[in-house]
């Protein structure tokens, strides 16, 4: 992660000469006054891409109608009104180094960003979610994981779950290979056997740890795990 908060520079759009001034973001100010548009700009460093994955900018809470540049292209366009969002700038990015990144806003009240402004390296393929549902009856428990491919290109994987009581494995199975489509998320059911594993009850509040990673051709791409 590449935080992008702290110290921008921040002058009017016009007259080119106007004054700037340093303001830190995450901030929130009357730009209700203002006679045009204002940027917000700083400069950044990208580290070496990461292996197999996508760099995702990321900023939370934009408060005025934003349009946002990145090394002089605009790539994203947000209402503002404490908007969110998340935009793949791998593209944009082509090369490690020095970039710049400006946020240039329209004057409102409130104006600024509210939370956090960040660069985040996205695996290519990755899992979102998981969801297990257990059978005590059957002793099986159905894990739906949800895998989304942030690539640009046709991607495969196989999942492997595993079902741990501290350290003893309870249960694991592997499923099948699936192909995955550039930009799609989609959703995976892998079953599991655990004969010995107990559902959860008030009196016995006993709890699993459930793992789930995503590999292709035996390389690990991703993985999640949660309690259940």
């Amino acid at each position: 992660v590449v935080e992008l908060g702290g110290i921008w520079r921040a002058q009017l759009a016009r007259p080119p000469d106007a004054p700037i001034v340093s303001l830190s973001l995450p901030t929130r100010i009357d730009g209700s006054t203002l006679s045009d548009r204002i940027v917000f700009r700083r400069e950044f460093d990208v580290p070496e891409r990461v292996q197999g994955g996508r760099w995702s900018l990321e900023i939370e809470g934009v408060l005025a109608p934003t349009e946002i540049v990145l090394d002089g292209r605009t790539i994203a366009r947000s209402p503002g009104a404490g908007d969110s969002l998340s935009v793949d700038v791998d593209d944009a990015l082509p090369i490690a180094g020095r970039h710049e990144i400006a946020l240039i806003m329209d004057p409102a009240d409130p104006l600024g960003v509210s939370g956090a402004v960040r660069l985040v390296a996205v695996p290519r393929l990755s899992i979102e979610s998981v969801l297990p549902a257990f059978s005590a009856q059957d002793g099986i428990l159905t894990v739906h994981c949800v895998v989304r491919n942030a690539g640009a290109q046709d991607d495969r994987y196989t999942l492997e779950l595993e079902l741990l009581d501290g350290l003893d494995s309870l249960g694991r199975a592997d499923g099948d290979e699936l192909s995955i489509a550039p930009g799609a998320a989609m959703t995976a059911q892998v079953r599991i056997r655990t004969p010995h594993a107990v559902p959860w009850t008030p009196d016995n509040p006993r709890v699993y740890r459930l793992v789930c990673r995503a590999f292709r051709d035996g390389e690990l791409l991703d993985a999640r795990s949660m309690w259940t």
